[in-house]
């Protein structure tokens, strides 16, 4: 399973909340419901959460030889379609209510006592269906309560998806709401503390070059750690690194040469080693970027780091 297929399936969960409270808030207010339980449930992709039933089945049923090893994806699987198959249930019911129902009750008004013992009948089948679809819509919140659990749960067998960390930071205010949860506190029930939850974020941002989301990453990872952070330089000297090479990208030569000499200076550890060829390519190519005869002074300084840069053992100390 890649990670950005894992990615793909938890934005739909959060689509799929989002639509569920907005159906149910109409629901007690009073209001017409089947069309937008009609987009949340069918039997093709232009549903939501067919979409999400359907990427479970497909990345969790994969390969049975390993449903031993993945019980919560199992779990999360098995509550989707549960929630999946409660929604038609109540599409079913909502489409009576609203649709069928306003027809027949159309049809009495034009044809008076003509079929009295059949609007008799429709009168306890709609009282009925009321019922029903009030049953229906109470269950649909109690699948919806069990899969933000299971989903929770399976956010945690995967807290090491840098690509998943990154996108919960972006859809912040979607995680609060469907998880009910405050975004720090997942992020430190996931990776040990909300510091660790940005940094690692940060790191799949430097991986992707999203130098700048990397270095706000970081500045809040900086802000969580608090007094924490004053014995750990790490969280620092990989801002500056980040800071470097998002003022590089920007154009502004001077300050990323600045933030990248104090990243140096800070000695990065071994599992910063793979952006020293980033830094390189990047300072390298200033000569090539700026005026070499008023900005000779830039020019050498990125030439110095260079070689510094490639000074570099295999242990990553000059």
């Amino acid at each position: 399973m890649h990670d950005w297929e894992f990615v793909e399936l938890v934005r739909e969960s959060f689509v799929v909340d989002r639509t569920l409270r907005a159906l149910f808030e109409r629901f007690q207010r009073g209001a017409p419901c089947f069309e937008e339980v009609a987009l949340l449930v069918g039997d093709s992709e232009e549903s939501i959460l067919f979409r999400l039933k359907e990427r479970c089945h497909a990345l969790f049923r994969r390969d049975p030889s390993q449903r031993s090893e993945m019980h919560r994806e199992v779990l999360f699987d098995l509550t989707v379609g549960s929630l999946f198959h409660e929604a038609m249930k109540l599409r079913e019911n909502l489409y009576q209510q609203e649709v069928y129902v306003p027809q027949v009750e159309q049809l009495l008004e034009e044809h008076g006592t003509e079929d009295h013992a059949f609007f008799r009948e429709f009168e306890k089948i709609q009282a009925a269906g009321a019922d029903r679809t009030l049953d229906a819509m109470r269950e649909t919140e109690v699948l919806l309560s069990q899969t933000r659990k299971q989903l929770r749960a399976l956010l945690k067998a995967h807290a090491d998806n840098g690509l998943l960390i990154r996108n919960l930071i972006e859809a912040g205010t979607d995680v609060e709401e469907a998880l009910e949860v405050p975004l720090t506190e997942l992020l430190a029930e996931l990776h040990g503390s909300a510091a660790a939850g940005y940094r690692d974020a940060a790191h799949s941002y430097l991986e992707s070059a999203f130098f700048e989301s990397a270095r706000r990453c970081l500045e809040t990872a900086l802000e969580e750690a608090g007094g924490e952070a004053a014995g750990d330089d790490s969280l620092k000297r990989l801002r500056n690194y980040a800071d470097g090479m998002a003022r590089f990208t920007a154009g502004d030569y001077p300050r990323s040469i600045d933030a990248l000499e104090r990243w140096i200076e800070a000695r990065p550890g071994p599992e910063e080693r793979r952006y020293l060829a980033f830094a390189e390519v990047a300072l390298a190519r200033v000569g090539k970027l700026v005026d070499t005869e008023t900005d000779g002074e830039l020019v050498e300084r990125a030439e110095a780091l260079v070689e510094v840069i490639r000074g570099y053992d295999s242990a990553g100390l000059p």
